[in-house]
């Protein structure tokens, strides 16, 4: 989510730096300020940053290597 925030600490002295509504980014999963926010299209409504898109994606993929196949492959056999 997107929240715009008084950053400033001067303006009872300067009138008005700039500073006072700026944006900040928070992922609405961990509540964390961060640089970037990721958006899925369809799927996902809320915004998440990198550490908890890719919580999300591994949660919902699964890996599988060679190993796995041949494994299952072997087991057709006996």
């Amino acid at each position: 989510m997107v929240k715009v925030e008084n950053d400033c600490s001067c303006c009872e002295r300067c009138g008005n730096c700039g500073l006072r509504k700026q944006p900040h980014l928070y992922c609405d999963s961990c509540g964390n300020e961060t640089d970037t926010l990721f958006k899925l299209q369809g799927i996902e409504t809320e915004y998440l940053c990198d550490d908890c898109l890719q919580e999300y994606i591994q949660s919902i993929v699964q890996t599988f290597t060679i190993e796995d196949f041949v494994e299952e492959d072997k087991s057709d056999y006996e």
